[in-house]
């Protein structure tokens, strides 16, 4: 404020119910509310030394909103026929923020003749989300084929605020199992301390398509009959790629074969690869 510029401030009245400029102190046990925001400032008390005051807002209103939905996993599982599936479903609230917390109801549109579980979730606050596990599970006699799984979550209280996610299930009733090394051969390394890697890469199919996280395991077998097992998982394009290490010290010459197995559910398959060391 400026004391030289009669300007430079504004003098709020605190008591618009009359019409006079000369009391616009909100005295203690007035309250002044502002039609706008729904602000409401009380002073409870007021001397020389201050004065003590409450501001309180009104509450927000509440608009009730169908909840965003997400899965995991996205994209097509592949699994055998008479196998279950477990989605992880994630659950967001939607509602305004002067909605009280929420509760869902999780469960799944599958095929004919197959199962779901079904879930409630926590209680959640308008902005934050919850997850819950649903399992699909198909018969055994399901042909091999791609289905589509509706994933999907309502409000407890009102069933018709509801969202769906589609996800693809393929059963396979057959896998193709395919192995190969980077190379045919390999030269141990001259120093002592240095690693050599033969790149295995394995390729899973189910007629003729790719078959996406499928187990692999392969068993490496040296010319002195010590087998080394690495792990890996098939990616979208059907195929997973793990590293055998041979040192110059440890690492005998001669032929290493290589055995791959591609596992989905219940169904495996198997393949042979080799290659040679000098």
């Amino acid at each position: 404020m400026n004391v030289n510029d009669a300007n430079s401030s504004d003098l709020l009245d605190m008591t618009p119910a009359t019409t006079s400029w000369s009391d616009p102190a909100l005295v203690a046990g007035q309250s002044f509310t502002d039609p706008l925001s729904g602000l409401t400032i009380t002073t409870l008390s007021a001397g020389t030394g201050g004065a003590t005051v409450n501001v309180t807002f009104q509450p927000s209103s509440c608009t009730r909103a169908a909840p965003a939905v997400t899965i995991a996993p996205t994209g097509t599982v592949w699994t055998s026929a008479g196998s279950s599936t477990n989605y992880s479903v994630t659950v967001t609230n939607k509602d305004s923020c002067g909605c009280a917390a929420t509760t869902y109801d999780v469960g799944a549109a599958v095929p004919s003749g197959w199962s779901a579980s079904s879930a409630r979730t926590a209680s959640v606050v308008p902005g934050s989300s919850t997850s819950s596990s649903i399992l699909v599970t198909n018969p055994a006699s399901t042909p091999a084929a791609f289905y589509t799984v509706g994933l999907d979550a309502s409000n407890s209280s009102a069933s018709t605020l509801q969202t769906a996610v589609n996800g693809t299930v393929a059963v396979v009733t057959s896998l193709a199992v395919a192995a190969s090394t980077d190379k045919s051969s390999y030269a141990l390394p001259r120093q002592k301390n240095t690693t050599i890697y033969a790149l295995i890469t394995t390729t899973v199919t189910s007629s003729g398509a790719p078959v996406g996280g499928a187990a692999v395991n392969v068993n490496v077998t040296d010319p002195n009959k010590k087998v080394t097992t690495l792990t890996a998982t098939t990616n979208a394009s059907g195929t997973a790629a793990v590293s055998y290490a041979m040192k110059q010290r440890t690492s005998p010459t001669g032929t290493y074969s290589v055995s791959s197995k591609g596992t989905i559910g219940s169904m495996t398959g198997t393949a042979t690869a080799s290659f040679t060391v000098q």
